[in-house]
């Protein structure tokens, strides 16, 4: 990398006005930036915040990827973190990827979409309806497609339980 790795960086934060909103932090550079934007979508039980700091209090991925020249935008899933509340019952993988999918329309360049954990599930979705505005898809231990995953035997059904039989993934 060329850019200093100590360069100040500018935050903003949004809320996108489609439905779902969604709360986003956007990190720039302060020399301006001259890679691509990078949107950075955390996995499940996270937030965005993930991605500004760590545990213990250091600077977080999207903190050093903005010192090295990109804009790194940070979003929490529609209904989670800082993003407007969802009832549970209309919380669902079509409504994060609607969400995120806004934002990443109402960005004015292509991106480079980067999903951790549950999001790589939710990534490859926002791909396939968003592919002309992203560059590439990085996909940290993804969760895999669900669109192509054999749906599980029903083995036992109770008025509060489901149990199946699932694919052990390789």
């Amino acid at each position: 990398m060329t850019e200093n790795p100590n360069a100040p960086v500018r935050l903003t934060a949004g809320v996108t006005v489609a439905t779902p909103s969604v709360y986003f932090d956007m990190l720039e550079p302060a020399a301006g930036r001259s890679r691509p934007t990078i949107v950075a979508v955390h996995g499940g039980a996270h937030t965005g915040l993930c991605y500004l700091r760590t545990p213990d209090d250091r600077p977080g991925w999207a903190v050093r990827f903005a010192e090295w020249g990109h804009r790194v935008v940070v979003p929490d899933w529609p209904g989670v973190g800082r993003s407007a509340y969802i009832p549970f019952a209309d919380m669902t993988g079509e409504t994060v990827c609607d969400g995120i999918g806004a934002l990443i329309e109402s960005l004015s360049t292509p991106v480079v979409l980067l999903t951790h954990s549950m999001s790589g599930a939710y990534g490859w979705r926002i791909l396939e309806r968003h592919g002309e505005k992203i560059q590439a898809v990085v996909a940290v231990v993804p969760g895999p497609p669900g669109n192509i995953q054999p749906e599980p035997a029903v083995l036992a059904r109770g008025p509060d339980f489901v149990e199946v039989r699932g694919v052990a993934l390789t």
